[in-house]
């Protein structure tokens, strides 16, 4: 969906099933989208129109069933982060689609931003679905700004 200015809303994609954690990219030109709870678990860019309507959807990365992808962040530099929420991972992944885990232990991790103010700037902070901890995870790159 999307809500203008005005609160008026109105489906801006449809194609997409079971959309959870979503980011921006910095420019506003790609829209990134972790689908849970459909099989199969994929994340995906959408491309955003210059008339800001959505145009091609691109499968990136298939997690394997179960993983329950949920937050989404990106950094300055492009890259995207996702967490699986049941495995307790962090991913990072390239815009071409390429997908690393860059923290493991990450238990029933949530939503995650990027730390601002007297949080670090080049750390993901996660929350956990089912215990009150915050996970800091270091990425060494800060977010877009």
């Amino acid at each position: 969906w999307e809500v203008d200015a005005n609160g008026d809303t109105a489906v801006w994609l449809s194609d997409l099933v079971s959309p959870n954690g979503m980011v921006f990219d910095a420019a506003g030109a790609t829209l990134y989208v972790a689908q849970t709870y459909e099989v199969p678990n994929l994340f995906r860019s959408v491309v955003v129109n210059e008339d800001h309507t959505a145009g091609a959807v691109t499968e990136l990365v298939e997690f394997d069933p179960g993983s329950t992808q949920d937050g989404v962040a990106v950094d300055a530099d492009g890259d995207v982060y996702v967490v699986l929420n049941l495995p307790g991972e962090v991913m990072r992944i390239t815009p071409s689609g390429d997908a690393t885990v860059l923290a493991a232990g990450v238990d029933f991790g949530a939503s995650m931003a990027f730390g601002r103010g007297e949080f670090n700037g080049c750390s993901l902070y996660v929350t956990s679905l089912f215990t009150d901890a915050l996970f800091e995870v270091g990425v060494g790159v800060p977010g877009p700004r």
